[in-house]
């Protein structure tokens, strides 16, 4: 019993060698997006061409299931720029891209330690591979990403190089995080002519979580900014970003951040996750951000209007004027100022005159036009009582007009 259990200690120990503890970010995990199975783009988007650098490996995927799979390097390109990946999901096939299937990659955060801390110290991001180091770096990969026994590896070179990868991994492992999005806060504003446009910008990373330290240029269709980079402070976020007003009334600010997308970042298919092989960025990529935000200046002006009558009162023939005053308070010029006043029933119009603009007596439309900051302009109107239009049975005494007939 004793030499069993010796054997049994020694097994659970090479085992135990053999399968690291899967942290709970491990890549293979069901992804889940509210509401559908449609992901959302957080920044870039990768397109799989096909196989790179490796050789066909066997091994056992389960324990006592014998498989033998292509393990190397894969060639694609991230936002068009040339680049290396590896598998992180052994039991999904690869979503290559091509014109009649045009399959696309999007980012879903960074991988587990392990992993990155792989991607970070072997090929190819620290030189071209052989065939069999790129075959023992993906085994070593899904050890991490799947539970491979890389013990079960039948190919003794590519076996004991995933091993010395993996214990490497356990012992020096870290972490990181990548730029996704940026986003401008108002996205949009409507102001005064004249008036500073003021926005803030904030840096998230794949898990929308805020970026502190990310350069950001910004630029300007029209008008002035108060700087052209910043960095986003501790909170990930740029205050203050001004913009002064140009010749245009429209404006466009742009912010574009430069940064390195770093092997690590795990690729998901776009539209259905789950369904496909997963994929693990081998090489860094230089890539941008941005985002934008508008501003549409509009001119404003305060006008007041006042209207006075020659008589409060009037008798039947009687000529009253009426004379109507408008004034631009400001702060700019208005353009195609209209003002309505209908003469009502009871009055005749005559005639008008005015400092500018025309006048309908019909549709009682003053056309004033533009009228300057601080200028007036003014339309009197000659009318004449009309009781009779009052009354349709308006009628006179005749002879009778002065005396009582009242009894």
């Amino acid at each position: 019993m004793k030499k069993l259990n010796l054997i049994f200690a020694i097994s659970f120990l090479i085992m135990a060698q053999a399968f690291a503890v899967i942290p709970d970010s491990v890549v293979n995990k069901p992804f889940v997006v509210p509401g559908g199975s449609m992901t959302q783009s957080s920044g870039s988007t990768v397109r799989v061409f096909g196989i790179g650098i490796g050789k066909n490996v066997s091994f056992q995927f389960p324990i006592g299931t014998n498989k033998s799979v292509w393990a190397g390097t894969l060639s694609g390109e991230l936002n068009g720029i040339a680049a290396k990946f590896y598998c992180i999901d052994i039991s999904h096939n690869l979503a290559t891209y091509s014109v009649s299937s045009p399959n696309e990659y999007t980012d879903d955060g960074s991988t587990n330690q392990y992993i990155s801390y792989i991607l970070n110290n072997y090929a190819p991001f620290t030189g071209i591979p052989t065939q069999d180091e790129a075959a023992a770096i993906q085994v070593a990969i899904w050890h991490f990403s799947d539970g491979v026994d890389a013990s079960t590896v039948t190919n003794t070179t590519i076996k004991n190089r995933a091993l010395a990868i993996i214990a490497d991994a356990n012992a020096n492992s870290n972490s990181g995080s990548i730029l996704s999005t940026l986003l401008f806060n108002p996205t949009s504003q409507s102001l005064p002519v004249g008036q500073n446009a003021v926005f803030n910008l904030t840096g998230y990373n794949a898990s929308f979580q805020t970026m502190q330290g990310v350069n950001v240029d910004f630029g300007a269709s029209s008008g002035s900014l108060n700087f052209t980079s910043a960095v986003t402070d501790a909170t990930g976020t740029i205050s203050g970003i001004t913009l002064s007003q140009g010749v245009s009334n429209n404006a466009t600010i742009t912010a574009t951040a430069h940064h390195i997308i770093p092997q690590g970042t795990r690729y998901i298919h776009k539209v259905s996750p789950n369904q496909y092989q997963k994929i693990v960025l081998a090489t860094p990529i230089n890539t941008t951000v941005t985002s934008t935000a508008s501003v549409t200046w509009v001119a404003t002006a305060d006008l007041s209007i006042t209207k006075t009558s020659s008589s409060n009162t009037g008798n039947h023939g009687e000529i009253i004027t009426f004379t109507i005053t408008v004034t631009n308070h400001g702060p700019n010029g208005a353009t195609s100022v209209v003002v309505t006043d209908q003469i009502p029933t009871g009055l005749d119009f005559n005639s008008y005159s005015s400092s500018q603009g025309s006048y309908n007596n019909t549709t009682g439309v003053w056309t004033v036009g533009n009228l300057a900051n601080g200028g007036t302009a003014t339309l009197q109107m000659t009318t004449t009582v009309n009781l009779q239009s009052l009354n349709s049975n308006f009628f006179t005494l005749g002879e009778a007009v002065g005396y009582n007939l009242l009894y």
